[in-house]
């Protein structure tokens, strides 16, 4: 890697870093009551909403503009916020259910922006060569915050408290505005900066989804693990809290116990990759994904459930590095915005139903179930994204890949 590569791993590792403290400690305080289950799905589902209204802004952006900006924009805007709720103690005293359910929604949008900006900004940052290793660095530097930041929560919440932790959130923030300040990106917009408005970018997107409609599929059906994930962060809090009857403690382990297989699944996949191919990887990941969720309704025993998270920390990341690989070598620099915009509409209108029925199912089919119901779809998404890439040459073509081959350059 450069030097400029190393400071956008850096700068990328810090604005990661910054908001896990605050959204463990908010995520088992809404979690942990069943007077909050409602709350904590709405919460989530909020999110859900406000990102599948601000997904065809943002895709359309992403392509019109320096994606550092961008990038730099979003952590001041988020910095902003955390600091006006740590002013807000001094009024209000104490947490309330509100504040907690206003921050969840304000950092999910943030990690909305991050996660497309700096995927975007790996395709100038880092030469083609260097895609699977890279989504493999990413992912290890993405999963490290996980397991820090569940450390610094035990530990800082030994003595001090949730205002302390916001201001520590909003310092970490403010060091990754500075080094990205520090990456230099090379991207030269191919669409007019100047054109338009709301309704453009609403427009831009709908007509780039149309177009590119049969690849978009593809790795929006290979993006079901993704997906799942929205409702293991409601429904596995919930298990562990109801049926495992364990604490915060064991709920940041067992999150701890995810990121550090996902941060060993992105020195191998990449590895794996270039032995089998992308679409090989992909499915084998997927299927251990899979297997994962097989154990949750065998038995309500912690050591499972830590088994289960092994699994689907290896199985999603895996999965996600292969297939971020094979977009970034086959989507033009200048359309990333919108084709990983067109992606996330989709994903996030699945997402919203995915929630929707957790919340209404959870109290009478147990967490558990719907866990593996969930996990089944992510089974059955994959096998139709290997129809459709096996029957449908344009698919092929346009990915340069077909299921028995690895990903080839362009």
């Amino acid at each position: 890697m450069n030097r400029n590569s190393k400071r956008f791993v850096v700068a990328r590792f810090l604005s990661i870093m910054s908001l896990f403290p605050v959204e463990i400690f908010i995520t088992f305080q809404l979690s942990s009551s069943p007077l909050y289950f409602g709350l904590f799905g709405a919460t989530i589902l909020a999110g859900l909403i406000a990102r599948f209204f601000f997904q065809p802004i943002l895709s359309d952006v992403i392509d019109r503009y320096s994606r550092v900006r961008i990038q730099i924009t979003a952590q001041i805007i988020s910095t902003t916020f955390l600091m006006s709720i740590f002013l807000l103690f001094n009024f209000v005293g104490s947490a309330t259910p509100g504040i907690y359910v206003l921050i969840a929604i304000v950092n999910d949008l943030y990690y909305m922006v991050s996660y497309q900006v700096q995927q975007a900004l790996a395709q100038s940052v880092f030469s083609r060569n260097m895609y699977g290793r890279l989504n493999g660095i990413n992912e290890i530097m993405g999963q490290l915050p996980v397991v820090l930041g569940a450390a610094m929560t035990s530990l800082v919440l030994i003595f001090l408290n949730f205002r302390e932790l916001i201001l520590i959130s909003a310092l970490f923030q403010v060091v990754g505005i500075i080094a990205f300040w520090t990456v230099r990106d090379d991207f030269e917009p191919a669409v007019n900066p100047k054109k338009g408005g709301v309704h453009s970018n609403y427009s831009e997107s709908y007509r780039y989804l149309r177009k590119n409609r049969k690849p978009v599929l593809f790795i929006y059906l290979l993006n079901f693990p993704f997906i799942a994930v929205v409702a293991g962060n409601f429904l596995k809090p919930i298990f562990i809290v109801r049926v495992l009857a364990q604490s915060s403690s064991f709920l940041a382990i067992s999150e701890s116990v995810y990121a550090g297989v996902a941060i060993i699944a992105g020195g191998i996949v990449p590895l794996v990759m270039e032995r089998v191919g992308g679409m090989k990887t992909v499915y084998i990941c997927t299927t251990i994904f899979f297997v994962g969720s097989l154990l949750i309704p065998v038995a309500p025993l912690w050591y499972l459930f830590l088994i289960f998270q092994i699994l689907h920390g290896f199985g999603n990341p895996g999965t996600r590095i292969a297939r971020n690989t094979v977009v970034m070598k086959s989507v033009p620099k200048n359309e990333m915005g919108r084709f990983n915009g067109s992606v996330q509409l989709l994903t996030t209108m699945t997402r919203i139903v995915l929630i929707s029925v957790s919340m209404l199912e959870v109290l009478s089919a147990g967490a558990g179930t719907l866990i593996l119901v969930i996990g089944t779809i992510v089974f059955v998404a994959e096998v139709l994204a290997g129809i459709l890439l096996s029957r449908n040459p344009d698919v092929k073509s346009y990915f340069g890949i077909s299921f028995r081959g690895k990903v080839e350059p362009a």
